[in-house]
């Protein structure tokens, strides 16, 4: 395990043990009626975020050429993933440190047509902070059913978190990954709240 990786399951170690579960004590103004809130840390992360022309075809026409990137040991990396229905479904980039991060681009793309678009976004872990508590809308334990807990599981196994076995609730270890996966796409941590949810693209019954 790399260190990138170790910061993340001890961050959400930390989280998981100082977690805020009270949902009924010192409600937030204006809450609606029949929805569950809790307390949720809202990770703060610095990013950035490259869209480029990334050539498709045999590496030889002179309109494109090899452009490497460069990134730091504290950077994790996410590739967009357009070939989802959820146009904004992000992918762990797994790099080599000791390989760099090269791609071809087209550097006119009207004058070659061999291309998609690709995007990155480089998360910086160093400064990471978690704010104070906010209230923020959860799935209401009623509704944490076996289907939503196997739609949580496949979702979070598919963007390649450690989720453990597959159980009829919510284990430790899936709620490890849970939490990894809304500090890298800086959602409320902590719960599961309804944008995170969103985010997974995870219906919810009625």
């Amino acid at each position: 395990m790399n260190a990138k990786s170790t910061f993340l399951l001890l961050l959400s170690y930390f989280i998981l043990l100082t977690n805020s579960t009270a949902q009924n004590d010192n409600l937030p103004t204006g809450k609606e009626p029949g929805k569950c809130y809790a307390k949720c840390k809202v990770p703060k992360l610095d990013s950035e975020t490259i869209v480029f022309s990334e050539y498709t075809g045999v590496k030889t026409n002179k309109s494109t050429e090899k452009y490497t990137f460069e990134y730091f040991p504290n950077q994790i990396i996410f590739i967009k993933n357009n070939t989802k229905d959820n146009s904004d479904s992000w992918e762990k980039l797994y790099v080599s440190p000791d390989e760099p991060l090269e791609y071809w681009v087209v550097a006119d793309t009207s004058l070659e047509k061999n291309y998609k678009k690709t995007t990155l976004k480089f998360v910086d872990f160093e400064e990471h902070t978690l704010a104070k508590e906010e209230w923020r809308e959860v799935l209401c334990d009623s509704k944490v059913t076996t289907t939503i807990v196997q739609k949580l599981h496949e979702k979070l196994s598919n963007l390649g978190l450690e989720c453990g076995s597959l159980a009829n609730t919510i284990t430790p270890k899936l709620k490890i990954a849970l939490n990894q996966y809304q500090i890298t796409n800086q959602l409320p941590v902590g719960q599961l709240n309804i944008e995170t949810l969103k985010k997974l693209d995870i219906k919810i019954d009625p």
